[in-house]
């Protein structure tokens, strides 16, 4: 089966019967000017985030005509509703935010904002992800940000935190678990805080058969299997964020 990292799904914390009557919610992917990935690891991954969110919405009643999405460039993330993006980014080809971006960033957390920061791992081997020696984009919300504001706090989290329970009971999947522990350097399950908000979450997208992580050969499948550990995960970072 094939198995990823968390995605991020946005929910409501209030009873079904209000759900009805709340506004869509839209996920919010975010480009950055200068895109590291190859063009067909873009597009993989707009196919499944879009083909994620007609699943949940066809297959879930708390979902049906709440989720939709979009794509958003980061210079007009100031401009319109986004209160919960993601932004992926290839581990190999360092993402290099520009200096607008970085400020336009840096005030939408500040404003409660939240980002889903994901490593695109699943093309990629453990060999070639253990060359990876440089995180620019890992380091401008880890280091940058708490160096010009102490308001933003940096910890690595793991399954005990309040997070991995807030509705479901869930862990890191095995893989991720095994690559913490071989690559000191990987910055999954690191969150970032802005005076006590959650404001950053960074984790991987990995490939995997069972428990074991395989590279995803290309041409990509756009078939993709999300299984459980996965939604349950999304849930509970989606009301953790929104009750913080």
């Amino acid at each position: 089966m094939k198995r990823f990292g968390l995605i991020v799904v946005l929910l409501s914390v209030l009873p079904c019967p209000v759900l009805a009557q709340l506004p869509t919610y839209t996920w919010t992917s975010l480009i950055p000017q200068h895109d590291s990935r190859p063009a067909d690891m873009r597009k993989y991954d707009r196919d499944t985030l879009s083909a994620m969110i007609v699943n949940m919405n066809a297959t879930e009643k708390v979902f049906h005509q709440q989720l939709t999405w979009q794509e958003l460039p980061i210079r007009r993330l100031l401009k319109v509703p986004a209160p919960f993006c993601e932004l992926d980014f290839d581990p190999l080809h360092p993402l290099i935010l520009t200096t607008q971006e970085k400020a336009i960033l840096r005030e939408y957390l500040g404003r409660g904002g939240f980002l889903q920061l994901g490593t695109d791992v699943y093309p990629y081997s453990q060999k070639e992800l253990a060359s990876v020696t440089k995180w620019p984009v890992v380091d401008f919300v880890t280091k940058e940000l708490p160096a010009l504001d102490p308001d933003f706090t940096v910890e690595k989290i793991t399954e005990k935190h309040p997070i991995y329970h807030q509705y479901y009971s869930t862990y890191v999947p095995a893989p991720e678990r095994w690559a913490l522990r071989t690559f000191p350097h990987l910055p999954d399950c690191t969150l970032v805080s802005h005076k006590g908000h959650p404001c950053v979450f960074i984790y991987s997208n990995y490939y995997c058969e069972g428990d074991h992580w395989v590279v995803l050969p290309r041409p990509f499948n756009e078939d993709t299997d999300w299984i459980a550990e996965d939604y349950a995960m999304n849930v509970n970072l989606y009301i953790y964020t929104s009750m913080h």
